[in-house]
């Protein structure tokens, strides 16, 4: 697939090169080390897909019962009590799956990181919980107890996830695994009359028409 870069004055058309195997063991990687794995356990009758090794892990659960419902209609339902944690995707998986179906906008968000599309560590969310929890009046009970049982499942998950590593990093070693490859380079004022021989009111897109 081909990555434009575009600047003021012109427009750079880049070949973009990677392994599509080496980029398929990074994702493995980021998802291993990077998602925020968060842990459930409750009763009912429908759980996760079981079948989703890398999503899912941990899986048990253990037949409690039946659900029987009053009408006619209705049939009875096993009741499960089902354990699992939950890998939690950073959205840098999200760029690597746009990138490995050649889908030319994942270029720049790779090239050019929204960290806010991650979600922030946890430390910073347990700090600013327990920053909430400081600045609510004491005589305010209920409001004080629903904050400080938010702050205590923060605490819990930030166990949970002590060996998990930031994602910011990841960013600079997937732009290692990609090499943009310089083909051409066309200025704004060609741009423009290439527009106006199509009788272009508007730029012409390239990003659905170049993937191949």
């Amino acid at each position: 697939m081909y990555y434009f870069k575009y600047g003021e004055t012109e427009i750079e058309k880049y070949e973009v090169l990677y392994e599509k195997e080496r980029i398929e063991a990074f994702k493995n990687q980021v998802i291993e080390n990077c998602s925020e794995i968060e842990h459930y356990e409750y009763d009912g009758t429908n759980g996760p897909n079981e079948f989703d090794y890398i999503r899912i892990r941990n899986f048990s659960k253990i037949r409690i019962g039946i659900r029987e419902f009053n009408d006619f209609y209705s049939l009875p339902e096993t009741l499960y009590h089902f354990i699992y944690d939950e890998y939690k995707y950073p959205y840098l998986v999200t760029l690597v799956d746009k990138l490995l179906s050649n889908d030319p906008s994942s270029i720049n968000e790779i090239l050019n990181p929204n960290f806010k599309l991650e979600k922030e560590p946890l430390d910073i969310r347990i700090k600013k919980a327990s920053e909430i929890l400081d600045s609510i009046n004491n005589l305010d009970i209920n409001k004080k107890k629903r904050e400080l049982e938010e702050l205590e499942k923060l605490v819990k998950l930030a166990k949970l996830n002590q060996y998990q590593k930031p994602v910011k990093n990841y960013y600079e070693m997937l732009q290692s695994l990609i090499t943009l490859k310089h083909i051409d380079t066309l200025t704004t004022d060609e741009h423009e009359k290439v527009n106006n021989f199509f009788n272009k009111t508007k730029p012409i897109t390239y990003e659905k028409q170049l993937k191949v």
